[in-house]
């Protein structure tokens, strides 16, 4: 048998129909048969197969794509949105941080604000005024001022201003008291 074209409807390698002169099957010359191509049940690789099964295959393959191109775009936006929240929440304490240092810009220009810290954290004071410094008795161990040697009495130490020494020499004072390297 010869594979070859045949009429229509008819199948590439199915018997071809005499077209005309001897004919070795019939032994007629000229004879046309009157044959019908019959399609063949198909015995392949894949006769098992039916046309639906391929169509949910060729589906599911193209789901699976899908959820592959999908899923790693999913998961990269919700990362990233999860970045900018924790982001913006460090920006929202970073304004509030900025607020609260500007506020404390602010109180150290105003002129009052400096004087007062000044009186309080330096015992700095105003020409005239008389300061005292009281000493908490439970804090004195020694009864006798190290820097002139006389004994303390209980009360109120009154230093007038004007008389006192700079307030970085006291310091420097009470650190060679402390480490014992007074002159």
């Amino acid at each position: 048998m010869v594979p070859c074209k045949c009429a229509e409807g008819a199948s590439w390698g199915a018997p071809r129909a005499p077209t005309g002169g001897f004919s070795a099957r019939r032994g007629t010359i000229g004879a046309m048969s009157s044959r019908v191509p019959v399609s063949r049940p198909k015995t392949g690789r894949m006769g098992w197969v039916r046309p639906m099964s391929v169509r949910l295959v060729v589906l599911g393959i193209v789901a699976l794509g899908a959820f592959a191109l999908v899923i790693p775009t999913m998961m990269n936006y919700v990362e990233q949105r999860a970045e900018t929240r924790q982001l913006e929440e460090q920006a929202a304490q970073t304004r509030a941080e900025n607020d609260k240092l500007q506020t404390e810009i602010d109180r150290w220009n105003d002129d009052n604000y400096v004087a007062a810290q000044a009186r309080e954290r330096l015992s700095f004071g105003y020409d005239g005024e008389t300061r005292y410094k009281v000493i908490d008795p439970q804090a004195v161990v020694d009864d006798t001022n190290p820097k002139t040697g006389q004994e303390v009495t209980a009360g109120a130490v009154e230093f007038p201003i004007g008389k006192e020494e700079s307030w970085y020499r006291t310091l420097w004072e009470s650190v060679e008291v402390a480490g014992g390297t007074a002159q």
